[in-house]
């Protein structure tokens, strides 16, 4: 359910919308399978296309947002088997690849490291409620599950324009 990028647009969160762009087989992921989305963050709004760098069901699935090359951020999410259920953890790896950051931060390193310190926070407040509101969908009657959140942070060099 992870890799429902589609479908993860009705939780509340940021993103609104999802939609593949290119996937090389209709019923599975793929490495190299492209999708976009819009996104809005209070006043703003901004379209990211993304592209499936790891993909093993039922294990791993994650995606580079700007493209594998120079990505704005990279994000992973790994599934692993327990007693109760399935634990969900996620990672974000802010990158060097263009980002609305740059617009916020008027190119000032320090409102920069600011701003993205407030991205992960905020990305890890909303994982957080959508890797549980999912755990309360897919759980049966009488199991637990389980949800663990983790952010990690990359250097980000400023760039010129949006995601």
């Amino acid at each position: 359910m992870v890799s429902d990028v589609v479908g993860t647009a009705r939780f509340p969160d940021e993103l609104s919308s999802a939609r593949w762009q290119r996937r090389a087989e209709p019923q599975r992921v793929r490495v190299g399978d492209t999708f976009c989305s819009d996104d809005t963050s209070g006043n703003l709004r901004w379209r990211c296309c993304s592209v499936v760098t790891e993909a093993h069901p039922s294990q791993r699935f994650a995606f580079a947002v700007g493209g594998a090359e120079q990505p704005t951020a990279t994000w992973a999410f790994d599934l692993r088997p327990e007693p109760a259920g399935t634990e969900v953890v996620y990672q974000v790896a802010l990158g060097d690849g263009p980002s609305m950051l740059d617009r916020v931060s008027g190119g000032d390193p320090d409102r920069r490291s600011d701003a993205e310190q407030r991205r992960l926070d905020r990305f890890a407040e909303l994982m957080a409620r959508m890797l549980a509101d999912l755990g309360r969908r897919v759980a049966e009657p009488g199991s637990v599950a389980t949800v663990s959140v983790t952010a990690t942070r990359v250097e980000a060099a400023p760039a010129p324009a949006w995601c």
